[in-house]
């Protein structure tokens, strides 16, 4: 088996698994839900071309090919365990590399900085950046494939995920310069007759933030994210909630015109995080 294609923090996950016989016990001890624990379960077996588990009455039975896996994982992640603990990571030499999730404030705020930062001081780490998919699993991905996460926080995570709070952005509505509303103050009435372009994670910070019911938005098309939706209202007259800076920072050449939310409150705010989970952020902690 070629080590540099396996994920050796699936090891951990295993030795959970055998130790508490239970799917949902490994994954309350894991602080994963259920779900991404059988989600690792499934990686586990494809790994192993082998069940590893019986599912009986009263739990999980392991495997002939599990029991014979069983110390040699335990001495492998003792010896694991006294490597971490000596070293001292220092980010001016170690070579490394990073997958990092990227929502679009990571993306079109952060990253060149971040570049340009690690560029300077950090010449033997690099970065994989993977875009934020519909059906993202966090509590999977930090488990698993992914180091790190830069996204909204109101994403679901389980209790083995730490976030740390990086910036606040608001909702705002933007419109090309030649839409009719464009030189007008935006009310709800507005808002909700006109033609929209939706996206999808802007949805579900809204739904958040706001009742469903008081905000039935005439959705004409979605969209995975902002860039497309902008590019979409430059040509029509659908109008694109979106977060303020992301909305300033890509209107160099005003080609839209950006309006505040015809709400009472102002909207609660949009926050973006660094998410990871415990045990990288522990070893990382000097980056």
């Amino acid at each position: 088996m070629d080590l540099k294609k396996v994920n050796l923090n699936l090891l951990v996950y295993l030795d959970t698994l055998l130790n508490e016989l239970s799917v949902s016990k490994a994954a309350d001890k894991s602080n994963l839900c259920q779900s991404a624990m059988s989600g690792i379960l499934k990686q586990l077996r494809d790994v192993f071309e082998d069940p590893l588990f019986i599912r009986e009455a009263h739990g999980l039975k392991p495997t002939p090919k599990a029991l014979e896996l069983m110390p040699k994982i335990k001495t492998f992640l003792t010896y694991a365990d006294e490597i971490f603990s000596k070293d001292e990571f220092d980010p001016s030499t170690e070579i490394v590399t990073f997958n990092v999730v990227l929502g679009s404030h990571g993306e079109l705020l952060l990253l060149s900085k971040l570049s340009s930062y690690l560029a300077r001081y950090t010449p033997n780490i690099t970065l994989k950046i993977v875009w934020i998919s519909e059906n993202l699993n966090l509590d999977e991905l930090l488990a698993t494939t992914t180091d790190l996460a830069i996204l909204a926080s109101f994403l679901p995570h389980g209790k083995m995920i730490n976030k740390e709070f990086l910036l606040e952005d608001e909702m705002a509505c933007t419109m090309r310069t030649s839409h009719p509303l464009a030189d007008k103050e935006l009310t709800r009435k507005m808002l909700i007759e006109a033609e929209h372009v939706n996206i999808l994670f802007i949805e579900k910070a809204l739904n958040k933030q706001l009742d469903p019911s008081n905000l039935k938005r005439n959705i004409k098309i979605t969209v995975p994210n902002l860039i497309s939706a902008l590019e979409v209202i430059r040509d029509t007259d659908y109008l694109a909630i979106v977060p303020r800076c992301l909305a300033t920072s890509l209107n160099e050449k005003k080609h839209f015109v950006i309006k505040t939310l015809p709400f009472p409150k102002k909207i609660l705010p949009y926050r973006c995080c660094i998410t990871t989970v415990y045990a990288i952020t522990n070893h990382y902690y000097g980056l």
